[in-house]
């Protein structure tokens, strides 16, 4: 059916089949292969039927949609030639703006100059076609076209070189402003793949004189998230470069709002990572000046940030390195301290060269020892050089202003040693003087003890012998108690003194009524006075 020339009804007819067996599965695509339908549709192509020819470009883009295999198939029964003399042998139909023809065209190239590994094609012609649809104002035409120019920058390096000497970068950076994101994302795919490329010619200068990266700086703020990813992604390749062109990516005002995005928490995360990667190329690859520009617009947080990110440690660590060597030349300049120094957290670096990579812990320990002090006393970390630490030549280490290392001179020791000896003797005398005083105080205290022991002995014996006189007392005579009653409490008693031996006088108690008197005999030396002697007398 597809033979039949003189009816292209049917030919439409069997195309439309085969353009549905080919949008299913990839076994159906295998068996319209396998069946050799390719070299008949390539063959359609150079019909003179308009709607044949878009029905046979549209299987065959199929066909080469379905992977690398079906894609060198139609490539291999010879589809380039007729495609690309199709698309510039109908001049009319792009005046007259016949777009069906045009986007099916554009997306069977497109579709044909992709996978991966990317196809052998002739770059010539190819670029030619490429070229006339870049003029189309198509949406749909623009889109599929700046997809396959993608695809061949993201191939070797001759392909990058055919499409940049073709003369499309400028059309490319306009088409970054274009109102379709579907126009814009493939555009900037394919300035960030010629940017990208690793070719001994740099290709990056076409690019930035045409005037991307005042686009670029416009589209990090887009609203699509892939469009801004692949922005930032195109601005860190180009700051990757020489330092002339990192002065452009400085001079398009584009570091604020790119610390911006890799500082905010919300932002997404492929985005964060990519506007990161700015800064740290700039920072590894930009002039003492540049980096002190990026220092003031804050990417000392943003490389901070980066340290805990375990694929960017490395790349951080460098950048901070390189900031940290420009803060030292500007140190010696001024007879200074290194004024970027403290911008860093010096506990942060200290704690990766502990880290599981060998790399990362050497280049953190020679930055640390490098840049970083440890006040001896207090265990707290200081920028070398500052003026919150000095270096003790007696102790050989750095103290910070906040502690006092003479404690620990030998000079003070000495000091403190014969304080100590002082003090210690002090002490000594205190105590022996203080023991000597609780003697005393003991000794008084026995002493006071014993005299208030003697008083109660002597007031317990004045007791007894008042006791003891109280039951000597005379008691009055049986019959005549009452009388002897009455004696006792109207007469009195009298002491009456005796001599026992020379020498001696015993005193002893006599009652007496009242009006009786004692009468003593004439004393004699050579002998003592006795009772029998005294007389008693009644009135």
């Amino acid at each position: 059916w597809l033979s039949l020339h003189h009816c292209p009804s049917v030919q439409v007819e069997a195309l439309w089949a085969l353009t549905n067996v080919a949008a299913g599965t990839t076994e159906h695509t295998h068996v319209l292969i396998k069946h050799g339908a390719v070299p008949t549709l390539v063959s359609l192509l150079d019909s003179s039927n308009e709607e044949v020819l878009e029905q046979a470009l549209w299987v065959l883009g199929n066909l080469a949609g379905e992977g690398v295999q079906a894609r060198d198939a139609v490539l291999g029964a010879g589809v380039l030639t007729p495609l690309v003399r199709c698309l510039e042998s109908r001049p009319g139909m792009l005046r007259h703006g016949v777009l069906s023809l045009l986007r099916i065209g554009s997306w069977a190239l497109s579709n044909l100059c992709d996978g991966q590994p990317r196809p052998q094609l002739e770059l010539p012609p190819v670029m030619r076609a490429l070229q006339q649809l870049l003029r189309s104002a198509d949406p749909e035409v623009l889109s599929h076209t700046c997809w396959a120019l993608s695809h061949l920058c993201d191939g070797p390096s001759s392909h990058i070189k055919t499409v940049v000497e073709g003369g499309v970068c400028p059309r490319l950076v306009d088409l970054l402003s274009h109102r379709s994101w579907r126009v814009t994302k493939p555009a900037l795919r394919t300035i960030g793949n010629i940017v990208c490329a690793e070719d001994d010619i740099d290709y990056t200068q076409h690019i930035i004189e045409a005037g991307a990266v005042r686009c670029l700086r416009i589209l990090i703020s887009h609203s699509n998230r892939e469009i801004q990813k692949e922005a930032c992604w195109t601005l860190s390749n180009i700051a990757a470069g020489t330092v002339e062109q990192i002065q452009t990516v400085l001079d398009s005002g584009v570091i604020p709002p790119l610390i911006s995005i890799a500082t905010v928490t919300r932002t997404d995360g492929e985005v964060r990572s990519e506007a990161c990667w700015v800064v740290l190329n700039a920072t590894s690859c930009g002039s003492d000046a540049q980096i002190k520009y990026l220092v003031s617009e804050g990417c000392t947080k943003v490389l901070m940030d980066l340290l805990s990110e375990t694929s960017m440690v490395m790349m951080a660590l460098e950048g901070l390195e390189r900031i940290l060597q420009v803060g030292e030349d500007e140190a010696r300049n001024t007879g200074g301290a290194n004024p970027y120094a403290p911008l860093l957290s010096a506990q942060r670096i200290e704690e990766l060269e502990h880290h599981k990579s060998q790399a990362i812990a050497k280049r953190a320990a020679r930055i640390w020892r490098t840049h970083y002090v440890t006040c001896a006393i207090c265990n707290l970390r200081f920028p070398k050089a500052s003026d919150a630490t000095r270096f003790c030549p007696e102790c050989k280490c750095f103290v910070c202003s906040n502690c006092n290392c003479s404690i620990y001179h030998l000079t003070f020791q000495e000091e403190y040693w014969a304080q100590m000896e002082g003090k210690e003797a002090k002490e000594a005398s205190e105590r022996a003087s203080s023991k000597r005083n609780r003697k005393q105080r003991k000794k008084q205290k026995h002493k006071q003890k014993h005299t208030q022991r003697n008083k109660q002995k002597q007031r317990q014996m004045q007791r007894q012998r008042q006791k003891q006189r109280q039951k000597q007392r005379p008691r009055p005579m049986k019959g005549n108690t009452r009388r002897a009653h009455d004696h006792r409490r109207t007469s009195s008693y009298h002491a009456l003194q005796l001599q026992t031996r020379p020498g001696t006088t015993k005193t002893c108690d006599m009652y007496m009524p009242p009006g009786w008197m004692i009468s003593y005999p004439q004393r004699r030396s050579h002998r003592s006075s006795c009772v029998s002697d005294v007389q008693v007398r009644k009135p």
